[in-house]
Order: C-alpha cells, then structure tokens, then sequence
C-alpha cells in the first residue's frame, strides 16, 4: 500500500457525549499516517477540553478553534488547513470501523479512483443497537462518473465514510448556506471532478441516530434547504444527461420522503409543503422511468399514485401513527 497521509476532519460543536468515542476509533485505526484536524465550531460544553487532552497524548491530532458558525464552515476550515493527499471526514457522534481508512485507501489503490466509499451503519444512540440491516458481500465495485445513479439504494449521499483524494476535493467547498444536504452536494461536487468512483460493500462507519442531530426531530425552516441542495445537484450535471436524469430522480424521491417525515407537523404543511410537491411534480418524471425499467413495479405505483393522486396520498400520510421510512 501506497504511503500516503490521510486528513482525516471532524467537525465538532457540543458533543461531548460522543466525542470521546469517536476519537477513540479515528486513534484505533489500523492505518497510522493520519493528520486528525478537529475543528471545535465555538462550543459551549466540555467538548473543547476533550480534544485538547487527546491532542496532548498524540501528535497527530491538530486543533482549531473558531466562533460558531455551522458545520459547513467547520469541515472548510479543516479543508483549508488539510495537509494530506487523501480526505476523509468524520461527525463527532459517530465512529468508523478500526479497519475504515485502511481498506478504503487499498481500494483507491487497487482500482485507481479518485473516491472510495463504504456503506454506514445506523445505531440507536440510546441503546447502540443495529437500527438498518447490513447484507455485506465486501466485494468492490467501479463505475465510472458518467453512470453515477444517485436513484440507486447503492448511492452514496453523505461525505463521511468516504477517502477522497485532494485532486477533487480542491477548491470544493461546502455551501454554509445549507442546513441539511450540505455534505451530499460536497460530494456531487468532487464526483464531478473525479474520472470514476469505487466503492467496498462493507460496512465501515457507524452513523449514530440520536435526538441531536441536526437531521433528526420536528421540522424547522434549515431543513428545507435539503430541496436547495438537491436543485444544485442537478446543477451539477446539468450536462451529464444520465446523471442528472438520476440526480432529477434522487431529487423528486428526496421531496416525497420529506413530506412523508414531516407531513403531521403544522408549520411544515403552512410553509414547505407546496414547495415539496412543486419539485417532486417537476422532478418526478425520471423517478417513474427509473422504477419501470428496474420492474420495480410496486415502487412506481406508489410514486404514481402520489403524483396523480397528492392529497389522497397526503391524507393517508398524515393518518398514519408512525413515520413510514418506506415510500
């Protein structure tokens, strides 16, 4: 393997809960040439204190502290002061797999991408027990750019549990104006830039739910800027017609499960609900061609269903007693 340093971010702002543990596994990696840039976003807990006893028992760790001002300035900063040829990203209530950087980087080795990623695995905070199911195969698979499906359940919508090497990372940064969808938009962006993508189907990061997470709880106006970042997606490849056709997918697919998460919250349904189906009426075109092609028939039922019949659809939405991830 090819000796190479990873920059390895980690955006911080009041998790002194998790913190710990998360810096627990980025030390317990199996691959050692790490930079680990925590960049503490003004924190008001203990948070700061944590990174600053980790940064005295290794010198890998390098520490910036800077006002609050979101996890989009957060991970730039870290960009900005990155010194490795690879970048990864870590969230501070999360905690990757002792082996994640090692077998993502023999993957860019082996397959000469510009990005390697692996699958997330969510764990209930309280309870840390296995939340999605993993039927891993560890087989790696390239595809190139151009064939990126960002409709496929195989897509990779986050920046973290990924390596990227600096090539398409640089001079790409993270939109702050955007609450949620900031991460999948940085990625759209370095798959742009990049020539082909490799990923391991292997579960190599865990993802933590909890009820502080900025993903996470009852609607607030931030987290309808996901549709801004889904519309700069497709902006993206505006002229890569098979990406965008699935990036207008991925899209209209995005619109449908924020109504369904949401649609029982009056400030949502008074200020964001219109918007959602406009864009998913717009978008979703290349949603229906996609599942009838792939014979997912029951799919494109339910998505036509919603798009001819919305408010009938809402209706039963909204009377159902728990949110249905399923679409």
């Amino acid at each position: 393997m090819l000796n190479d340093t990873v920059s390895i971010i980690v955006p911080i702002y009041n998790k002194e809960k998790y913190l710990e543990k998360c810096l627990d596994s980025i030390l317990g990696q199996t691959y050692r040439d790490l930079e680990i840039i925590l960049v503490d976003d003004g924190s008001t807990d203990n948070s700061l204190a944590i990174c600053q006893r980790y940064a005295e028992k290794d010198p890998r760790i390098k520490i910036y502290h800077k006002p609050n001002g979101g996890v989009s300035s957060a991970r730039n900063l870290g960009l900005e002061k990155s010194t490795g040829t690879l970048i990864s990203f870590a969230d501070p209530d999360d905690s990757l797999h002792a082996e994640c950087i090692e077998r993502l980087k023999r993957v860019l080795d082996e397959t000469g991408a510009e990005i390697a990623y692996c699958y997330g695995l969510d764990l209930l905070g309280t309870t840390g027990r296995t939340q999605t199911k993993s039927d891993e195969t560890e087989k790696v698979s390239v595809m190139p750019v151009r064939r990126y499906d960002w409709n496929s359940r195989k897509a990779h919508t986050v920046c973290w549990g990924a390596l990227y090497r600096r090539a398409v990372t640089q001079d790409v940064v993270f939109d702050i104006d955007l609450k949620i969808g900031e991460d999948t938009l940085f990625l759209a962006k370095c798959i742009r830039k990049a020539e082909k993508i490799s990923c391991i189907d292997k579960a190599l990061y865990y993802y933590y739910v909890n009820d502080d997470s900025v993903t996470s709880g009852h609607y607030s106006a931030g987290k309808l800027t996901e549709l801004k970042a889904w519309r700069r997606i497709c902006e993206v490849f505006a002229d890569e017609p098979f990406v965008y056709r699935s990036a207008r997918a991925g899209y209209a697919l995005r619109c449908r499960e924020i109504v369904v998460k949401y649609c029982k919250d009056d400030a949502f349904m008074e200020q964001a609900c219109a918007e959602a189906e406009r864009e998913f009426k717009r978008n979703a075109g290349p949603l229906l061609l996609g599942w009838l092609r792939a014979g997912q028939c029951r799919y494109f039922i339910k998505t036509l269903y919603s798009y001819l019949l919305w408010n009938s659809w809402l209706k039963k939405k909204q009377a159902r007693k728990t949110y249905e991830v399923e679409i």
